[in-house]
């Protein structure tokens, strides 16, 4: 099946949203047979918007990406003879160098500065692309181009891209919804174009569908954490790893325990479960006190505390899993911590022990919600959902 970011892809540059000042820059800079050196977030459209220029300049793209060509001979190789050739199609030529922060990796000591020497000899227009294009190891590449940023699309313009999508598709949707998932994009428009056609196999957007997109990044998120927390190299870099997760620092602490295993062993997995220890003393003395300020220190050692615990950082791929015993029993926890503060608040009304209300009362109150009655008890609306669930 054809994804949508290809099917919607923009042909031309009426097709595009927004970037035009960017891309009036970059036309003037293919006209004249220059160099450029395109940035922006992952997702803003910076390869799209390029092919839709050079197609509609009858321009061939000779596309080679950046991971591919990593050390000097291959970038004299391959870059050299993509400069010398002429056009297959017998048409003007664009050489496009995509994501060229890979060059910046370890394994290249000189891959940036080979490929700015075959930049001073171009026959066709050359652009490149970059989500970072200030590493230093970039400098020699950035002198010899014109450095043209393709900034974040607002939250309209990625709407009325998802507009246009959902009308092409048949989608049923409400604009505030609509505009509610462009938000959450964040400025990334093949990202928010992959989530609508992931949450809209029934032909319709709900707010049902938005909920769940919150639970799956929320999921995506804690494993970045956890790659940050367990592999950076720099002890500074992961004191505000749990910050995007979404995640209160209890449910965190949980994970990093599930997965401490699967990246520390021996010692090192002694002193990191030291640090979450130490983590979670601090929970304690927070909770005795209400001294808030000591938080600090619980997400120190939670995070740069565990990350120090190991010196060497291994580079694989580590599958993380969701936290399994010690989270259910969180959860229940919390459930009855809800039921526990229902019957607190219904016991007067009632003329019960909170005891008894937990036990002989509440039972039948979820059978009545659920059964659909509506008791108009002095409850909140989430305290009532939980009586129906």
């Amino acid at each position: 099946m054809k994804t949508w970011v290809d099917k919607y892809k923009p042909e031309t540059l009426k097709d595009i949203e927004g970037h035009n000042l960017s891309l009036a820059k970059l036309k003037e800079i293919i006209s004249t047979k220059g160099i450029a050196l395109v940035h922006g977030l992952t997702g803003t459209g910076k390869t799209s918007s390029i092919y839709a220029l050079a197609k509609d300049l009858n321009l061939e793209v000779m596309e080679l990406n950046a991971s591919d060509i990593r050390n000097k001979s291959s970038i004299e190789s391959i870059v050299g003879n993509a400069l010398g050739q002429m056009s297959l199609f017998s048409r003007g030529k664009l050489i496009l160098l995509d994501e060229i922060d890979g060059l910046s990796g370890q394994q290249d000591r000189g891959g940036a500065t080979t490929l700015a020497k075959l930049l001073s000899d171009n026959q066709f227009p050359i652009i490149m692309t970059a989500n970072d294009p200030w590493d230093a190891k970039l400098a020699p590449i950035r002198k010899k181009s014109e450095v043209i940023e393709f900034k974040t699309p607002s939250h309209i313009t990625v709407f009325n891209v998802l507009k246009k999508v959902c009308k092409g598709e048949g989608i049923i949707f409400e604009e505030t919804i609509l505009k509610d998932l462009a938000r959450r994009a964040g400025g990334d428009i093949r990202g928010a174009i992959n989530d609508l056609q992931s949450l809209t196999s029934n032909k319709e957007l709900n707010k049902e569908h938005l909920e769940k997109l919150d639970d799956r990044k929320k999921e995506e998120s804690i494993f970045n954490a956890l790659r940050l927390i367990f592999k950076a190299n720099n002890t500074s870099d992961v004191l505000g790893a749990l910050d995007t997760t979404g995640l209160d620092f209890d449910e965190a602490m949980l994970w990093i325990d599930e997965n401490l295993p699967l990246e520390y062993s021996g010692e090192d997995l002694a002193e990191a479960y030291d640090k979450l220890s130490l983590a979670d003393v601090y929970k304690g003395r927070i909770r005795r006190r209400m001294y808030w300020r000591l938080l600090v220190y619980r997400i120190n050692f939670m995070t740069a505390g565990v990350n120090a615990a190991k010196e060497v950082k291994e580079k694989g791929f580590v599958n993380y899993k969701r936290t399994s015993r010690i989270l259910k029993l969180w959860q229940a926890n919390m459930k009855y911590a809800k039921r526990k503060a229902i019957a607190q608040k219904l016991a007067k009304d009632f003329n019960v022990s909170t005891k008894r209300m937990v036990k002989e009362v509440i039972p039948y109150l979820k059978i009545m919600y659920q059964n659909g009655q509506d008791l108009e008890l002095n409850l909140e609306p989430e305290e009532v959902e939980w009586l129906r669930a």
